[in-house]
């Protein structure tokens, strides 16, 4: 049996080992708690990430071709300007839908005609695109610019003013004539003013007569 001090001292330390006991298992309790939070924090992004994206799925491009429009393709090169062809743009309907938009075009000596997008005006020469003020037409895979003839005439008639640079010179060639003549002017004035005026009353016949 246990001698009566040995139990005595297990007495008097049992409350300082239940106690640390205590404490070290509710660190574990609270240690266990915080990892299981950290995991639940971290699924839900995973998951939101994984549903966005699938793994190995390829981008939607059909839609990122209605978002960013479709790449121009590399046989057609633009060439900005006025086409140097035989076609008159008469008008130009704009459609919401660009694909139901015409346009009144004449070729050569030809009435004019209506004409759809996509639709061949000519040999090798189609309607590409139309705009409120000019059509763009495709011709052997370049797209050109038909202007309105308004449009061409006041660009030809900017291109054919005259030049103005060689008048200046003419202008100092007839500068002394006209220093001349204005000299002739001012001397003929100054003339006038000093020639001695008539007198304003002149004495009559009856004043003479009475004076006699």
């Amino acid at each position: 049996m246990a001698s009566p001090a040995a139990l005595q001292r297990v007495r008097q330390y049992a409350p300082l080992i239940v106690s640390a006991v205590i404490v070290v298992l509710f660190g574990l309790y609270l240690a266990g708690r915080i990892v299981a939070w950290l995991q639940l924090s971290q699924t839900p992004a995973a998951a939101m990430s994984d549903k966005s994206q699938p793994t190995g799925a390829a981008p939607d491009l059909e839609r990122m071709e209605r978002l960013f429009g479709s790449p121009a393709s590399s046989g057609q090169s633009y060439m900005p300007g006025e086409s140097s062809s035989d076609l008159t743009l008469l008008g130009s309907f704009v459609h919401a839908d660009p694909a139901r938009s015409t346009a009144i075009i004449q070729l050569s000596s030809q009435p004019p005609q209506l004409y759809r997008v996509d639709q061949e005006i000519g040999s090798g020469v189609r309607l590409y695109s139309v705009h409120p003020d000019r059509v763009e037409i495709m011709r052997g895979g370049r797209i050109e610019s038909l202007l309105f003839p308004t449009v061409r005439s006041s660009t030809a008639a900017i291109d054919s003013m005259p030049d103005y640079s060689s008048e200046p010179a003419e202008m100092e060639a007839l500068d002394p004539q006209a220093e001349m003549l204005q000299q002739q002017m001012e001397a003929l004035r100054q003339q006038m003013e000093g020639a001695p005026s008539p007198p304003e009353t002149m004495p009559s016949d009856e004043q003479t007569t009475e004076d006699n």
